[in-house]
Parts: structure tokens; C-alpha cells; sequence
């Protein structure tokens, strides 16, 4: 038999306890915000407050080893969502010839692309950025991708 009942499960909040704790914790943060030494203000000591995204690199897609064999041509239309800090964070087939290898080699690249950022009032802003991948079978094999208005 046992001596002491069933206890009924109890949750506890920090604050029931320690109210003085989350008031510190709060106060230390306001004031280490408060007290923080001057950061220029980015917006004042911009050069170009709004651009559009710029390429740095397009990355170049492998050509499928297949489709090159049986001399194939493909052109593939993409979008990218370009991040703040310039990576490619999704990539999208917008326009395809409806093979499979071209499509998948030419998010691969767009996937490998590098932009400078848009801005918008001084900082840096994710956008979408729309190109094509031309792939023609040539003596060296090269993809040219070319980007649209």
C-alpha cells in the first residue's frame, strides 16, 4: 500500500518564481541595446539607395551527356529567388522543352548562380531574377546562358 496519494502533474512558470529574474533579464537587454556605441546608419552613407539585382556569375550548366551524344538542343527559361546576401535560394523551370536532363542541368546552374543583391532604401532585398539557358551542341559543348529583360 502506498502511503502518499497520486500527485497531479503541475507545470511551473520561471516568472511564479523568480518575477525579479525576468524583469532583470528584460532591463539588461534594453539597456545593452541603450548602450551600444553609434553604428553608421546605413541608409545615410549609401552611394545608390534603390538597384535592381546585378549578375556577378552565371554559372554554367553541364550539358547532359546523353542529349549531347544524340546532338539535342534545349533552351530552358529559369527564375531564381536571389536572398539578401546574393545566393540562389529556389529555382524554377519556367519554360521548358520538356526534357528532363536540360531542365534539371540548368536549375543545377541556376542553383550555383551568385548575384549582388537588389537594395531597397540602402539594404539589401531578396528578388527574382529570370534568365535562359541555351544548350547547342558545338565542338566545345558550351551552354549559353543569357539573361532576359
Amino acid at each position: 500500500m502506498n502511503p502518499l496519494p497520486p500527485r497531479a502533474p503541475t507545470s511551473y512558470s520561471l516568472g511564479a518564481f523568480f518575477p525579479a529574474v525576468a524583469v532583470l533579464v528584460m532591463m539588461t537587454i534594453v539597456v545593452g541595446c541603450a548602450g551600444t556605441a553609434a553604428v553608421p546608419d546605413p541608409v545615410s552613407d549609401c552611394g545608390d539607395p534603390d538597384r535592381d539585382l546585378r549578375v556577378l556569375a552565371l554559372a554554367e550548366p553541364d550539358y547532359p551527356a546523353r542529349a549531347r551524344a544524340e546532338g539535342r538542343e534545349a533552351a530552358v527559361k529559369v527564375s531564381a529567388w536571389v536572398a539578401p546576401d546574393g545566393t540562389v535560394g529556389e529555382a524554377h523551370v519556367l519554360e521548358s522543352t520538356g526534357d528532363v536532363l536540360f531542365d534539371e542541368a540548368a536549375l543545377t546552374a541556376a542553383l550555383a548562380s551568385r548575384f549582388e543583391p537588389a537594395v531597397k532604401d540602402c539594404r539589401p532585398i531578396g528578388s527574382w531574377a529570370v534568365w535562359t539557358y541555351d544548350f547547342k551542341p558545338v565542338a566545345s559543348d558550351s551552354v549559353e546562358p543569357r539573361e532576359e529583360p
